[in-house]
């Protein structure tokens, strides 16, 4: 079975925060303006669920030679932040443990229909229906091996440093964890995808904070990256249970020509050319003001890709189409009660 690349996809469809622009001027503030903020308080841990599912239609050309690929996949994991002492005023420490990951696969390209399941640390597998991973049964170890490294930070815990904000300062653990957590962060305004400004919010304000986007799988941008701008605007509240939520909504599109980027393959440094890179995102966030906690967050995320590339004096194109939806809810039997 032939390797699957699955936190490089994922990192390619989402965020590199940057620092925050000013509250859009011009608009009319209303009267109910507040100041937004994260509060992490020790014995009281938060436990959310995550969501991410993909899918991917690949064309490649090649030596006047075609072959298609079709991908769909979903991660599903949770993770437990911890808070401890806090170890200034406006910094939090939190311990990220995470727990029941899961995965499932559908492929189907050269290689011929490949399924495969991941429970916990077991990975079963077929190819056209011929099983070629079972690690109870001890068959396909070392492809099991190969595609649970590439997620091995989703199995281990760490410490986090995030501050009022929501941005991440710091990240502390086990190489893996600190690789895994750092891409993830980087490729998202702070932990949760939302990060707030300075100053108060009132219904209708739009702050928007820089996208810069340097890899795309295993193609690496050249600098600076792709930039581009993701704009965050409070809506009306709403009342849930009996508790007042507060509700953002989020859009970064774009549209971008002629990327020069590069990959290594083989021990070779590969020309990626991208002549067109299209992609729309929008989404939502809940956030509890009174607890300070975010409830929930749903990003749907389409794309669409030609590159081009070359090594060895030969070329190949291809032209790629790729969806995501990500799903991240605060639990009800998190210790802030979830809603």
């Amino acid at each position: 079975m032939k390797r699957i690349l699955v936190i490089p996809v994922i990192a390619m469809l989402l965020w590199q925060g940057a620092p925050a622009f000013p509250i859009e001027e011009g608009r009319a503030r209303g009267g109910d303006a507040q100041q937004f903020i994260f509060k992490f308080e020790p014995n009281r841990p938060l436990l959310y669920a995550m969501k991410v599912r993909m899918k991917i239609d690949m064309d490649m050309q090649m030596a006047m030679q075609s072959m298609k690929m079709k991908m769909e996949f979903e991660l599903r994991w949770k993770f437990k932040l911890v808070p401890k002492d806090k170890p200034s005023e406006d910094l939090n420490t939190v311990r990220l443990e995470p727990s029941g990951l899961e995965g499932d696969w559908d492929i189907t390209g050269p290689a011929g229909h490949i399924v495969m399941k991941l429970r916990g640390s077991d990975v079963t597998g077929t190819q056209d229906g011929v099983t070629t991973i079972d690690t109870k049964r001890g068959i396909g170890l070392s492809e099991a091996r190969q595609v649970k490294t590439e997620i091995s930070g989703l199995y281990l815990s760490g410490e986090i440093d995030i501050d009022s904000r929501g941005n991440v300062v710091n990240i502390r653990g086990d190489v893996p964890f600190v690789e895994f957590w750092t891409e993830a962060c980087e490729g998202q305004p702070g932990i949760f995808g939302v990060v707030f400004p300075e100053k108060p919010v009132a219904t209708g304000d739009t702050w928007k904070e820089f996208i810069v986007l340097k890899k795309m799988g295993e193609v690496l941008l050249e600098e600076p990256g792709l930039r581009c701008t993701v704009a965050l605007t409070r809506q009306p509240d709403t009342t849930a249970r009996g508790r007042k939520i507060s509700r953002f909504a989020i859009e970064a599109p774009f549209k971008q020509r002629n990327l020069v980027a590069y990959m290594h393959q083989a021990g070779q440094r590969i020309q990626v050319d991208i002549p067109t890179f299209d992609r729309s995102a929008s989404g939502t966030a809940r956030f509890d003001a009174e607890r300070q906690v975010l409830i929930d967050s749903h990003m749907k995320i389409d794309a669409k890709a030609h590159m081009e590339m070359s090594a060895a004096g030969e070329g190949a194109t291809i032209d790629m189409v790729m969806g995501a939806v990500t799903d991240l809810a605060l639990l009800p039997d998190s210790g802030a009660g979830g809603l």
